[in-house]
């Protein structure tokens, strides 16, 4: 009975150590395939260009902050703001009002400026327009002055009674309408006109500011040394 006995403690003995060994091996493999490392933290990022949305600045594109905005929004590129105040044609800021002190360039000259945004790609709609426009009053010019003419001429000769049609009141009836007719179409016609030739000027007139540099000068600066 004793050698049973102790058999059997020899054998529960070797699978205890067996068992406790396989743990071991299983903690060791988890512990390997876990990624227990903590997560890293990103740095806070303060200094952001409220126009463009990024960070980061050079000697070249540096922030400023010129003007009476403070906090988030109060850094900006210098690049991106001069090119704001030339998209926008002011040189003010949009959120404070204050004024800039800036100094505008034109990269072309007046009569320069139409060749180029003639020639310009992205303006090929409005010149189209244009062309399209120019052709028609071509056109209809001369058929509208001689319709014009010709109907202030028979209506003075009716008013005058050189040409009698009714009674005199009701010949001059006619003439009076037949000319207030005439003059409102040509005005309206004018008008027209005048609407079309003031939408191409400002098609240019746009094209020739927003082709502007604009430089923002330090408020710091003395006047001399501009």
């Amino acid at each position: 009975m004793l050698i049973r006995s102790s058999k059997h403690i020899k054998l529960l003995n070797t699978q205890k150590k067996k068992f406790w060994n396989l743990m071991e091996t299983q903690e060791s493999k988890s512990k390997s395939t876990c990624n227990c490392e903590e997560p890293q933290q990103t740095p806070l990022i303060t200094d952001i260009c409220r126009i463009c949305l990024e960070s980061g600045s050079n000697e070249l594109n540096k922030f400023i902050t010129h003007c009476h905005c403070r906090g988030s929004i109060g850094k900006v590129h210098k690049e991106c703001l001069e090119k704001w105040l030339v998209r926008s044609d002011t040189n003010g800021c949009e959120i404070c009002n204050f004024q800039y002190k800036t100094k505008r360039n034109n990269k072309y000259s007046l009569l320069g400026s139409v060749k180029e945004w003639y020639c310009n790609r992205e303006n090929q709609h409005e010149i189209g327009e244009m062309v399209n426009d120019g052709w028609l009053l071509l056109k209809t010019a001369p058929f509208i002055l001689l319709l014009s003419f010709a109907g202030m001429y028979i209506a003075n000769h009716i008013f005058i009674a050189k040409i009698q049609i009714f009674n005199d009141l009701i010949d001059r009836i006619i003439s009076l309408g037949v000319c207030t007719t005439i003059i409102f179409v040509d005005l309206l016609i004018s008008l027209v006109i005048s609407y079309r030739i003031h939408y191409h000027i400002q098609n240019w007139l746009d094209f020739y500011h927003n082709n502007q540099e604009v430089i923002i000068i330090d408020p710091n600066l003395p006047e001399d040394t501009l």
